[in-house]
């Protein structure tokens, strides 16, 4: 389940997760237009890991790069379905 909260105004939401897995982690997006017919994604994000041994610094850099990369095909495939 997520909490999420729209800024109309400076084309932004904020995305909290409040259960789940990655209960707490937190999502900040927002879209700057560059021209009349491009913009880019400001996307910044803090997740939560909860994991009883410590995380290398190697299975951390995993992750992100997991992470990082389905969270780029999703938004490439929504901008995809939006032209």
């Amino acid at each position: 389940m997520k909490l999420i909260k729209l800024h109309p105004a400076t084309l932004s939401w904020h995305n909290v997760q409040v259960s789940g897995p990655n209960k707490y982690s937190e999502f900040l997006y927002q879209i700057e237009p560059i021209n009349r017919r491009t913009s880019k994604l400001d996307f910044t994000g803090r997740m939560v890991i909860y994991s009883k041994p410590k995380l290398s610094p190697r299975t951390i850099s995993k992750i992100v790069s997991t992470e990082k990369r389905s969270d780029s095909t999703a938004w490439k495939l929504l901008a995809k379905a939006m032209v």
